[in-house]
């Protein structure tokens, strides 16, 4: 069974001082990056993925109650 890298996604809503993020965070390596949301995309899912791709092969994505999960075969920590 091969092993993959987990990364999910969340969405941070608005404050009175930034906008509605996103959230992204490397199971594998437990780092975090924070991006603003992109109105050009339909879900933080797409947002995630547009970012992730620079750096990342995304070979498949699932959901949770609370969040969405990108699976990569890429293992190298998140990059702003």
């Amino acid at each position: 069974m091969k092993n993959y890298h987990i990364i999910t996604v969340k969405r941070l809503s608005a404050t009175n001082v930034k906008g509605t993020r996103v959230k992204i965070t490397s199971e594998r390596f437990n780092n975090t990056i924070i991006i603003p949301y992109n109105c050009e995309f339909d879900t933080i899912k797409d947002i995630a993925i547009n970012h992730v791709k620079e750096t990342h092969d995304i070979v498949g994505s699932g959901e949770t109650k609370d969040s969405y999960v990108l699976i990569s075969d890429t293992f190298e920590p998140l990059r702003s």
